[in-house]
């Protein structure tokens, strides 16, 4: 029997301390730097709702038909150990999901985990007939994650930033 959720978990070491990547985590406003998703489409209208950032800051995008539309509410933090998001694709398909990041201290920097759950709907079971959902959004996470990496330590490195 299939199940009715899926997850998808990416990791990465990242040479900075967790409040560092905490910090890119928990301000939406930062995810243009680092997110696969910010460039996929040049002319994506991006909207800040509510707080700047932490719990109860909010996003809104509405891009090509690449990237769609949706909206994204951080729902709740733990610092510097915990980011939980919600997040709700709007177009092309319309599904939700839950986004959490948990940032460990690991080697004198950082070890973020990007974890995401969501309902295994028609939508997503259509979509996953030609490729699993660990291969459809791993590989964003993926890239995300190596970003963000190379963010922080090119921040964190002898002519910081």
């Amino acid at each position: 029997m299939p199940s009715s959720t899926y997850t998808v978990r990416r990791s990465v070491t990242i040479d900075a301390p967790p409040q560092a990547a905490y910090e890119q985590i928990i301000n939406f406003r930062n995810w243009r730097n680092w997110s696969a998703w910010e460039v996929v489409d040049p002319e994506l209208r991006r909207t800040y709702v509510g707080e700047p950032c932490g719990e109860g800051a909010a996003y809104t995008w509405s891009g090509n038909r690449r990237i769609g539309s949706g909206s994204m509410k951080i729902v709740q933090t733990e610092e510097p150990a915990r980011v939980e998001v919600d997040v709700v694709f709007e177009r092309p398909l319309a599904a939700c999901c839950n986004a959490e990041f948990a940032i460990d201290e690991e080697d004198g920097g950082s070890r973020v985990t990007w974890t995401m759950t969501g309902p295994v709907t028609p939508t997503v079971r259509m979509r996953t007939l030609f490729r699993s959902v660990d291969e459809w959004i791993g590989q964003d996470l993926e890239r995300s994650l190596g970003e963000l990496k190379y963010r922080l330590e090119e921040r964190s490195g002898p002519d910081g930033l």
